[in-house]
């Protein structure tokens, strides 16, 4: 069933399996009450099975790096969004597409200098 053409129902976000990363304590307790609200399941871990990464302003450069790479593996299988696409589909009661808003864009990976080979950081932007 596409996102969104579901019928409402008090488990609107069933589909959703969703692991947190860079976000404060209180933004992990909204989140955690969404899920509960909607019927999504967090992840601990950033597993295949995730279908929706939700990324705060506290992510550091090594887990943006992860995410790429878990995102990279599984692209078809996965988004990355804010923490406002669960609010989003929470308001719509119903698993919604991503505005341009809640999107989370991956900054693009370099290697960095000086570092272990294969380690990555974001690309800085003039």
């Amino acid at each position: 069933v596409p996102a969104g053409s579901a019928p409402a129902s008090y488990l609107f976000l069933d589909c959703v399996r969703y692991h947190c990363v860079g976000l404060s304590h209180e933004d992990v307790v909204e989140a955690r009450k969404l899920a509960a609200e909607g019927g999504a399941i967090v992840e601990p871990d950033l597993v295949p099975r995730v279908t929706h990464i939700i990324i705060g302003p506290e992510a550091t450069p090594e887990a943006l790096n992860s995410i790429r790479d878990h995102v990279v593996e599984w692209r078809e299988h996965v988004r990355t969004v804010r923490l406002g696409w669960f609010r989003e589909a929470v308001a719509a009661r119903c698993c919604v597409e991503p505005s341009v808003d809640s999107v989370y864009v991956l900054p693009q990976m370099v290697p960095r200098a000086h570092t272990a080979l294969g380690a990555m950081a974001p690309v800085a932007r003039p």
